[in-house]
C-alpha cells in the first residue's frame, strides 16, 4: 500500500505540476512494473550513465526504491561511471554513490584493495555535507573492512 500511495502522489505531482525531471519519470516507470525481475531486467538495459542518472534521480524519493542494488548488479559496467561521478557529485547524491560502492563490495566483489577508488571515495566524503558525512565514512569503512571475503573487482 505504501508504494502504491507513493506512486499515486508522484503521478499527481507529475500530472498537475510537471515537477518530475525525465530521469525521475523513468524511475517511476520502472517502479510501476509489477515484477521485481522485470524491473531489474529493464534497468539493466539502460546505459551505465543512464543507470546512474536514474538512480541518482531517486535519492529524494521517500521511500527510496532501492535502485542501488540494481546499479551494483551491473558493477562491471557502472563502476567506471561511479568512479567518475565521485568527483562531480555532492550531498545526498554523492552519499548514494558511496552506498553503491558498499553494496558492490558486500555482494559482488571486494573493493577493499582498490586503493585509487577508496582514495577518491574518502576524498569526496567532505562534499557529502554535514548530514551524510558520518554515514559516508561508515560506508567507506565497510568497504575497507568487509564482513566477508569476496574476490577482488577486476
Amino acid at each position: 500500500m505504501r508504494t502504491s500511495s507513493y506512486i499515486l502522489l508522484l503521478l499527481s505531482c507529475s500530472t498537475l505540476w510537471g515537477c518530475l525531471n525525465p530521469d525521475q519519470r523513468q524511475a517511476l516507470d520502472l517502479m510501476k512494473l509489477p515484477d521485481e525481475a522485470e524491473r531489474r531486467r529493464e534497468f539493466s538495459k539502460l546505459s551505465p550513465e543512464k543507470q546512474i542518472d536514474v538512480y541518482l534521480a531517486t535519492v529524494s524519493f521517500e521511500p527510496p526504491p532501492g535502485f542501488e542494488d540494481y546499479v551494483a548488479a551491473d558493477w562491471k559496467v557502472v563502476l567506471p561511471v561511479v568512479k567518475h561521478r565521485l568527483t562531480t557529485e555532492s550531498g545526498r547524491k554523492l552519499f548514494a554513490l558511496v552506498l553503491v560502492l558498499r553494496v558492490i563490495s558486500e555482494h559482488y566483489c571486494s573493493l577493499s584493495n582498490s586503493a585509487d577508488l577508496l582514495s577518491e571515495a574518502t576524498a569526496a566524503i567532505p562534499r557529502t555535507g554535514k548530514g551524510y558525512k558520518t554515514w559516508a565514512e561508515e560506508e567507506v569503512g565497510r568497504i575497507q573492512h568487509p564482513a566477508k571475503t569476496l574476490p577482488p573487482c577486476e
